[in-house]
């Protein structure tokens, strides 16, 4: 592999051109109009431009793409997380022009990125799963009812393809029914340019326990043990943490051994990602396996000591598992919160705007994971995500107090935050012992989240801004003179006026 265009945006686009460049890889990178002078457009070897400013118009354009990817040399692709990282069908573009695709074999995609199918390959084994309806074509309300009724309330509309928390709809009541299968199909479609829905049960008061495994062409399976993503948010992961807290040994085993079994099943030959629900009993579900990069993969590259995405571009390029299962082994507790740019006590309103000012933590075990920086302007055509704030340490204790630390000296302005909740969920007793369900953050805040209530005049956060800036002030003559916060004896806008 010489070459790899690296089909994504933002932090991972940025985290993989990293990657590549420590393989001695050049990267090229894409980007749409709003994305021309990101992080990852500097940082790349070359940049080409996709047109447009929404997802489909952009990242999702898979024909554009692979010939970008032939014009500028490339030999690869690599598609991060989103957008086409789970999709089959361009994966099988990409190796029919010729290029490597820096995944699974799409044979293995189309089963298990596909969660219809993916039930239907795990049905030879002793794998549980939960009660699920897949319909194979369109059908009518009135058969909907019925199987929701068979399936039990609460359940789940679920698309295919859904991933990152989009796609997906809780329901409790039948007649909620509609208006959910309406509501995931729209962002199902916006998302990944697929609607098909499927019905699951929804199991309350489960974890969400997922499995890091990873697979090379001869064959070699190997797990990189566990991550607790029950921190969640309308279905949408905030806090991961690896390795999970209050399961047994015996019981994380069982967990990592089904989900190498997952992973045989369908000959799978890459990194990727079997998601389970685990209960407080110690039963634990298969939910999906994720046929990709995963979002919160910083957590198991810090427990285990391995780069992950360098892994990812080993295993395309033809080489072995460079590890044994002996050779790895968890060390310490990893946390990792997400940061977006979205109002929490405005029922979590998506924020965009100029980021006006940055500052990130930095010290041992702290890892900030962005794309982002001062002036860059936040669209609403993306994901919100602002970047992903990661601490390591020896105990899960020592390693949530690094992180609230941490959160309180990330600085970002310009645009409102969830840091407010973050750092409210970091002070609960139940965070920091490890042992929350997937329902915790809505239990606890059944009205929304508000905040402490105490709003600080608009006048505080200009004059912090000004402060963290220093702005170099001018003099009558228009050379720069002492920043207005630099003397004590005076302050001055304009000319010598006091």
């Amino acid at each position: 592999m010489r070459r790899c265009l690296v089909a994504n945006r933002g932090e991972i686009a940025l985290r993989i051109i990293q990657a590549c460049h420590e393989l001695n890889i050049e990267a090229v990178a894409v980007h749409s109009t709003v994305d021309a002078d990101s992080a990852a457009v500097i940082r790349a070897d070359r940049a080409y431009p996709l047109g447009g400013t929404t997802a489909k118009e952009s990242y999702l354009a898979g024909e554009r793409l692979i010939e970008i990817a032939r014009d500028s040399g490339c030999d690869a692709i690599h598609p991060g997380y989103g957008f086409l990282a789970e999709n089959a069908g361009f994966a099988r573009s990409v190796l029919d022009a010729g290029l490597t695709w820096v995944g699974p074999h799409p044979d293995a995609m189309a089963i298990m990125a596909d969660k219809t199918a993916a039930l239907v390959a795990l049905a030879s084994t002793e794998i549980p799963t939960l009660p699920r309806f897949h319909p194979e074509e369109a059908v009518g309300t009135a058969v909907l009812h019925e199987e929701a009724r068979r399936i039990g309330l609460p359940l789940l509309v679920k698309a295919a393809s859904s991933g990152g928390g989009r796609g997906i709809r809780i329901v409790h009541h039948v007649d909620e029914l509609q208006d959910s299968l309406s509501a995931a199909q729209r962002e199902a479609r916006r998302s990944f340019g697929d609607g098909r829905l499927y019905l699951e049960r929804y199991l309350q008061g489960a974890r969400h326990i997922e499995v890091q495994i990873a697979a090379d062409s001869r064959g070699e399976l190997r797990h990189f043990y566990e991550r607790d993503c029950s921190v969640q948010r309308r279905r949408q992961k905030i806090i991961e943490a690896a390795p999970a807290s209050g399961i047994s040994e015996k019981l994380r085993q069982r967990l990592c051994q089904a989900a190498i079994t997952v992973a045989e099943t369908v000959n799978y030959d890459h990194l990727g990602t079997v998601e389970f629900l685990l209960t407080e009993e110690g039963e634990f579900y298969f939910l999906e396996m994720n046929t990709r990069l995963q979002v919160e993969h910083p957590v198991t590259e810090l427990i285990c000591g391995v780069d992950l995405v360098q892994l990812q571009l080993r295993l395309s390029r033809g080489e072995g598992m460079p590890l044994t299962q002996e050779e790895i082994r968890p060390r310490g507790y990893a946390l990792q919160c997400r940061i977006y740019a979205e109002a929490p006590e405005e029922d979590f309103r998506p924020d965009t705007g100029r980021i006006s000012h940055l500052a990130v933590p930095t010290g041992a075990g702290i890892r900030w994971d962005s794309a982002l920086r001062k002036g860059d302007w936040v669209s609403p055509h993306y994901d919100s995500l602002l970047g992903k704030l990661v601490v390591h340490d020896e105990t899960r204790g020592a390693t949530v107090q690094k992180m609230a630390c941490a959160m309180r000296q990330l600085a970002i302005l310009g645009v409102e935050t969830n840091q407010n909740l973050l750092q409210d969920l970091l002070a609960r007793p139940e965070i920091q012992q490890g042992t929350v369900d997937t329902d915790f953050v809505e239990r606890e805040f059944p009205a929304g989240f508000a905040g402490d209530g105490a709003e600080l005049p608009a006048e505080v956060w200009l004059a912090a801004q000004v402060l963290a800036e220093s702005p170099v002030a001018v003099t009558d003559e228009g050379a720069p003179g002492d920043g207005p916060w630099d003397r004590a004896d005076r302050f001055r806008l304009v000319g010598g006026e006091r």
